[in-house]
């Protein structure tokens, strides 16, 4: 395939983001493995009006040394609908704590002001605005939105990063099977570096296409799965809790001991 300047890559985003159309609201449930051992479950739900909405995300710690220490994540991304029917960041708020320790984040959009303000550890940084700007986890709704217009090919996203807003860019593919059954439309990021790194994820081809399945595969081999969990009425892509394999013991491919609770958070921020 050949390499478009990026211009024309914003350019395309741009021109088909009249065509966006509303993804209604939604909550579906998640099992969280790391290297195929079961760490915790997840909700993900959508709540829309006419303005615009939040999505939130809920992981906690359900087996293991994730249980023991209670791990457990929320994130909220506040946001407005675009008048081309994108939604545009307001506010995303990332919350991770343990029976030993919290870790806090977010982001506050600002048209009127052309300011993004960062939060992170207690630290403040001002980035300036960038229009139509998604942070990490509303990126999924903007890939939900791409892949009910049609969209197939790479895309462009300005995504509110820990420090900056980058430019990430996503591959849709056509659909296909899913690993653990099911068919599904399979996404992943293109880095510019090639370390090992990789970040998919599968939609479910039918509306509002939710995520089905989300891996994060680090460059030490380390794995971190998200699986949707069977709803009634659904057909393929989820897995029910009694199909689902038997947790083993919360040990590395290296035979260490994992660190959890950045497991869980790798896979609560998919797209990091």
């Amino acid at each position: 395939m050949p390499r478009f300047p990026r211009v024309l890559l914003f350019a395309a985003l741009m021109a088909g983001g009249a065509d966006a159309a509303p993804v209604p609201a939604f909550s579906e449930r998640y099992e969280v493995r790391r290297n195929g051992d079961r760490l915790g479950e997840a909700t993900l739900s959508l709540e829309v009006d006419e303005r615009g909405g939040r999505l939130a995300q809920r992981t906690e710690g359900t087996a293991g040394l994730a249980r023991i220490l209670g791990v457990r994540i929320d994130e909220r991304s506040t946001f407005a609908w675009r008048p081309d029917g994108r939604p545009e960041t307001r506010e995303y708020a990332y919350d991770q704590s343990t029976s030993v320790n919290q870790r806090r984040r977010g982001a506050r959009v600002d048209a009127g002001t052309g300011t993004i303000r960062l939060t992170d550890k207690g630290e403040v940084q001002d980035v300036p605005y960038v229009d139509g700007v998604v942070d990490r986890q509303l990126l999924t709704l903007a890939l939900m939105q791409a892949v009910a217009a049609g969209r197939r090919g790479e895309l462009v996203f300005r995504v509110v990063g820990r420090r900056a807003v980058e430019d990430q860019t996503w591959r849709i593919g056509a659909e296909g099977e899913v690993p653990g059954g099911g068919r599904g439309v399979r996404i992943e990021r293109i880095r510019q570096t090639a370390d090992g790194r990789r970040t998919v994820l599968w939609l479910d081809p039918r509306a509002p296409h939710v995520p089905l399945r989300i891996e994060q595969h680090e460059d030490d081999g380390e794995s971190v799965e998200m699986r949707r969990l069977a709803t009634r009425g659904a057909q393929g892509g989820g897995v029910s809790p009694s199909d689902a394999a038997p947790a083993r013991s919360s040990t590395s491919p290296t035979g260490h001991s994992p660190s959890t609770p950045q497991a869980v958070a790798n896979i609560a921020t998919n797209t990091r």
